[in-house]
């Protein structure tokens, strides 16, 4: 399967006599093309309108795309994707993805299809029923011998705070995790958590 592109769509305005939008070649995924130029507008201004973070949006833009192309790979069109379409993705098209991921992927097509179903594009959205994996990290850990409440979250934790503890920015760190912010960063960061026996000795009676 060939790379996906995954720079946002560019757009420019025709003259007033032609209207609609021109696409960029190669920026959009063809079952938008061939849905027309309304289902066009209303997928640029899912991403420029209702996500405001550019990392958030860019992860967004190549999990929608990702799954559009596996659906015009199946030859269907944008009225054609039924729950039954979205669930063998997820459950299919998605192993060997981390979880999280799965999870990210199956958000952002129920968010986009929410969009475009306000937007009179499609009847319902496909994705409102289909669920993402469940309790996988739980049993994970438990499998492993780990204890205590264990959830993503926990691993992104340990992530930020082996980056850090090597030496690693703090602004990159946020960059990586895609937060808008270091301060959300921060609240991951586990390196203050180290007490060295050092500082245990300190204790004096």
């Amino acid at each position: 399967m060939s790379a996906l592109k995954t720079a946002l769509p560019v757009i420019r305005r025709q003259t007033a006599a032609a209207g609609g939008l021109a696409l960029a070649e190669g920026k959009w995924p063809s079952l938008i093309v061939r849905a027309g130029a309304a289902a066009q507008e209303r997928f640029l201004e899912f991403f420029v309108a209702t996500i405001r973070n550019k990392n958030t949006r860019e992860a967004y833009f190549r999990a929608i795309s990702r799954f559009l192309k596996w659906a015009d790979e199946r030859h269907l069109e944008l009225e054609d994707i039924r729950p039954i379409h979205v669930a063998s993705y997820i459950e299919g098209f998605t192993v060997g993805l981390a979880d999280p991921s799965v999870k990210q992927h199956l958000a952002a097509i129920k968010m986009f299809f929410g969009w475009m179903v306000t937007g009179q594009i499609v009847p319902f959205n496909p994705a409102s029923s289909v669920r993402g994996p469940k309790h996988v990290v739980q049993r994970r850990a438990k499998a492993a011998g780990l204890m205590g409440h264990i959830c993503n979250h926990s691993f992104r934790a340990t992530g930020i705070t082996v980056y850090l503890e090597n030496g690693g920015a703090l602004e990159t760190a946020a960059h990586i995790a895609a937060h808008e912010s270091p301060r959300t960063t921060k609240l991951y960061d586990r390196t203050a958590d180290n007490i060295t026996l050092e500082e245990i000795e300190r204790i004096r009676f």
